[in-house]
């Protein structure tokens, strides 16, 4: 956008010429429309005179501004004389200063485009090698901590409900051992029927079960799941009690319903 401009002393040299506020404003509306087009060579086509001219006595206007030497006419436009030099300088100034202004933009867009190219690239440069620091510094332990993270909620679950099975276990035999110094290092074996002691080939080939070191009427042998495959307490339905992780739309355990093998319900 260009803005016109007019020396302090327009007003002045108008004054003196003698124009009539017809004349004074048609003259003024034509130096805005040159400011507007910018034409540096102040020439006005005759046919675009209307598009600015709003007075009432734009004829009788023109008439004087010509007679007074302010414009001239040259046919098919109209050449205004008056303040011709200052029009001139003021558009070349305010085109040159656009000029300017737009490639000092241009600079300064290239400047930080290339100060974020070069942030990024640090910045990835820095991740990269702390990463590879973490790499090299966290040994096989650590590594198997960070895999045991990267899995879910559901399998270190299921994961510590066995350690704590295997732990439990563990801890029944080396009990029945210290209570039974005669009882040898297998786990002991559930015999259903009468026991003949005296013949190893009697003995009863049921399958292997894990007595429960509680004893009374609430006492409840121990099985291998033949599903999960881990020992858990068989109730007197001969059925598994249910374990392993629950199913949240239907509620039922992963092991439900499981039938304990041949043996294991005394």
């Amino acid at each position: 956008m260009t803005w016109s401009k007019f020396g302090a002393e327009f007003n002045s040299e108008c004054a003196l010429a003698g124009l009539s506020d017809a004349a004074y404003r048609t003259h003024c509306e034509a130096i805005g429309w040159l400011y507007e087009v910018e034409d540096l060579t102040c020439r006005i086509p005759k046919r675009l005179l209307r598009r600015f001219a709003s007075s009432n006595d734009t004829d009788a206007a023109i008439e004087q501004l010509t007679a007074i030497g302010f414009w001239k006419d040259a046919g098919a436009v109209w050449i205004v004389l008056h303040h011709a030099a200052v029009i001139r300088q003021s558009i070349a100034a305010q085109q040159d200063k656009r000029s300017r202004d737009a490639k000092a933009q241009h600079r300064h867009r290239g400047k930080v485009s290339a100060d974020v190219s070069a942030d990024v690239s640090a910045e990835s440069a820095a991740e990269s090698v702390s990463a590879q620091s973490v790499r090299q510094t966290v040994g096989p332990k650590d590594h198997g901590g960070l895999k045991n993270q990267d899995q879910g909620p559901g399998q270190n679950r299921v994961d510590g409900e066995a350690d704590d099975k295997k732990k439990k276990t563990q801890g029944q035999v080396h009990d029945q051992g210290q209570h039974h110094p005669e009882a040898n290092s297998q786990k002991p074996r559930v015999h259903h029927g009468s026991e003949n002691h005296g013949a190893d080939d009697q003995q009863n080939s049921d399958p292997v079960t894990h007595q429960s070191p509680a004893t009374g009427r609430n006492a409840h042998p121990r099985a291998t799941c033949p599903q999960c495959g881990r020992d858990f307490e068989v109730m007197s339905n001969g059925k598994f009690r249910p374990h392993g992780l629950k199913d949240p739309r239907t509620g039922l355990s992963a092991c439900q319903n499981v039938t304990a093998p041949a043996g294991a319900v005394p």
